[in-house]
């Protein structure tokens, strides 16, 4: 029985592990794809107001890649738990949870913002 612990034990690990890889090439993609449009922007010869509208896009689509990122470490941190991480386990995904509400909370009140400003 313990042997099949053991498994599933490390099996979890090696979840967690993988998703946590795909949770940073997430965000090195979402960066690489927003420094390359930024830099792009950079050098168009667009009019100031719009390229701070597409600024403002790129930024968004950054934000998106973060949060989908968050979303595949929360994921890891789960399996974490179920894996007998314990206390520490427990308080890494909480701050998490909290990390990713407050993130969702100040992304939603800035769209709100720019919504009723226009």
């Amino acid at each position: 029985m313990s042997g099949l612990i053991t498994f599933f034990t490390d099996f979890f690990n090696l979840c967690q592990l993988g998703l946590h890889v795909i949770a940073g090439i997430i965000i090195v993609w979402g960066g690489f794809l927003a420094i390359k449009k930024i830099i792009m922007l950079t050098f168009s010869k667009k009019a100031e107001g719009d390229t701070c509208k597409d600024m403002g896009a790129v930024w968004h689509i950054l934000e998106g890649y973060v949060m989908s990122a968050l979303g595949f470490i929360i994921a890891g941190a789960v399996l974490m738990i179920v894996s007998g991480g314990g206390l520490m386990a427990a308080a890494y995904f909480a701050a998490l949870v909290l990390t990713r509400a407050f993130m969702s909370y100040f992304l939603c009140m800035k769209r709100e913002d720019g919504k009723t400003k226009k």
